[in-house]
């Protein structure tokens, strides 16, 4: 892993309320990328290794498999600054307007949980807010991370 990733993720690491978002991009990184195998080249050239020739309809089937790449240095500092946008800035505000929401709609609820979609996931990544308009928070945040993006720009 190149440098400035690194130290992303050891930033993300470093505060355990958070350390799951670097667990989850190390996941996605290793992963890689994926895409056709027509798109990487790797059906033509076993179809040149081929001794006998092979039907269209089994190149067709070939070209039809996925397979994955790894990620370049860019585009795993673009998966970091995506995965900040979300969590820091777009939760945030969509929490924002589901308060703002249900006030609208005449709520007199002072909480409102967030549950994890996963069931698995739910008792460690479900949790429960006050029901208060953070709009001043959210623009903190988003300056925040806005800034921790810029420190990622090599």
């Amino acid at each position: 892993m190149d440098e400035t990733s690194r130290a992303a993720l050891e930033v993300l690491r470093a505060d355990k309320n958070i350390a799951w978002i670097a667990d989850q991009l190390i996941a996605s990184f290793s992963e890689g990328i994926a895409h056709s195998a027509k798109e990487s080249g790797e059906v033509v050239q076993s179809d040149a290794m081929s001794l006998e020739p092979i039907s269209l309809r089994e190149k067709t089937k070939r070209e039809k498999y996925e397979t994955s790449r790894p990620y370049n240095e860019n585009e795993k500092l673009e998966l970091v600054r995506f995965a900040l946008q979300e969590v820091f800035v777009t939760i945030p505000v969509m929490q924002n307007a589901s308060v703002r929401a249900l006030a609208d709609l005449g709520s007199t609820a002072s909480v409102i949980e967030f549950n994890a979609p996963d069931e698995e996931e739910r008792a460690e990544r479900s949790y429960t807010r006050k029901l208060s308009d953070d709009a001043a928070a959210v623009a903190v945040l988003k300056e925040r991370v806005d800034a921790f993006r810029q420190k990622l720009t090599p």
